[in-house]
């Protein structure tokens, strides 16, 4: 009996780890499938940022920077800031670019930073 026992904690064992593994599949899916579309909104044939995105970036990334606050920044505006790099972040890691590229974004957005 206690054989039995042991077969059918295994098989359940066996069942939950496949559950697990189609939960990890399905998300990697998701997470793959929501990389493709952030590369087709914001990059260009070239795999370059498109300047439209990096407008947007820069307008984001300026809601971003408390240091240009002038006084004392409240917790909401902290919250804020913060949020916005967040989502800064996560947007440029989702399109996986290079240095190269990073380094060309980074040179386009300090040259919108001064037009602002």
């Amino acid at each position: 009996m206690s054989l039995d026992h042991d077969i059918n904690a295994l098989a359940a064992d066996a069942a939950k780890a496949k559950v697990r593994l189609q939960r990890v599949a399905a998300s990697i899916a998701r997470m793959t499938q929501l990389q493709s579309d952030a590369r087709t909104l914001f990059l260009d044939a070239d795999g370059e940022v498109r300047p439209e995105a990096a407008r947007l970036f820069s307008h984001l990334a300026a809601h971003a920077d408390v240091a240009g606050i002038n006084g004392p920044v409240s917790d909401a505006e902290l919250r804020e800031a913060l949020g916005a790099q967040r989502m800064v972040r996560l947007l440029l890691k989702s399109l996986l670019l290079d240095a190269a590229k990073l380094r060309r974004l980074q040179s386009l957005l300090n040259t919108l930073k001064g037009q602002s």
